[in-house]
């Protein structure tokens, strides 16, 4: 899902992130805010379903917000 709309789409996307991978732990540091963005570290032991493989995963999530709301995510892995 590399673009998402709206709440709805938004709660989707994190429904099935959820549906599709096992997690064992994890862990969220931040946010670090700069301007009109911050950014959020995220860490998470997980094994996603299609693979049955275990993982690492760490990536940063970028967030912009314009009036008062998230605009805009990007994740860099």
């Amino acid at each position: 899902m590399a673009v998402c709309n709206g709440k709805e789409a938004v709660k989707q996307k994190g429904q099935w992130w959820e549906e599709n991978n096992e997690v064992h732990g994890g862990s969220v540091e931040g946010p670090y805010v700069n301007g009109d963005q911050f950014a959020v570290r995220f860490k998470f032991d997980i094994t996603p379903k299609a693979t049955g493989e275990r993982v690492s995963m760490d990536e940063v999530g970028l967030y912009t917000v314009k009036n008062g709301k998230i605009a805009e995510e990007r994740f860099y892995y």
